[in-house]
């Protein structure tokens, strides 16, 4: 029979030291005495929060240490099940992310999520406006990065600092850039 390749971690004993045991991300916890209530409760904690992270277990020491591939990879994983329809198709808003995701990628893919700050928001803004994107639609993709990182600091994936400083970059105003304007409605 083949093996499951997404199951659900185990409330485990390990036999050496007699205390219940997890494994989550390749990584062993220890939660206390094998079937005591302390180690029950453990063991709910840390596979609820693994749930809640999409299948990752953040770690306030390795805060900021995931490159921004990572930071889109996770949150490409919440936004396939969040921005559906209610016929359970993809909405107008999972395709914008998914096009933003791919460019900002390709950008920025291997800097630290932590060391990702306003200028370089800033310069990702002037690509936008050399791929001749409207201005409306640059400020819109702007704020979706903003978004992306305000949900890694929710998982505590990405300190709040970050994102601190990015809610400092001011959206493109009109008539004072080169991005293009679109035709009034």
């Amino acid at each position: 029979m083949p093996k499951l390749l997404h199951q659900f971690p185990a409330y485990r004993r390990h036999k050496a030291s007699g205390q219940a045991l997890v494994t989550l991300n390749g990584r062993d916890f220890y939660l206390g005495p094998w079937n005591s209530a302390a180690s029950k409760r453990e063991f709910r904690r840390l596979t609820s929060q693994w749930a809640a992270n999409g299948g990752t277990l953040a770690d306030g020491d390795k805060l900021d240490e995931l490159t921004i591939t990572e930071l889109l990879a996770a949150f490409w994983r919440h936004a396939k099940g969040h921005y559906v329809t209610i016929e359970g198709k993809r909405a107008t808003e999972q395709l914008n992310y998914r096009t933003l995701i791919k460019r900002f990628r390709e950008a920025y893919g291997e800097t630290l999520a932590g060391e990702f700050g306003p200028l370089k928001l800033k310069a990702f803004r002037q690509v936008l406006v050399d791929l001749k994107l409207a201005r409306g639609n640059v400020n819109h993709h702007i704020n979706r990065i903003r978004h992306i990182f305000k949900w890694g600091v929710e998982n505590e994936l990405v300190s709040a600092t970050v994102f601190d400083a990015l809610k400092c970059v001011a959206g493109l105003r009109y008539g004072k850039t080169t991005a293009e304007e679109t035709e009034p409605v």
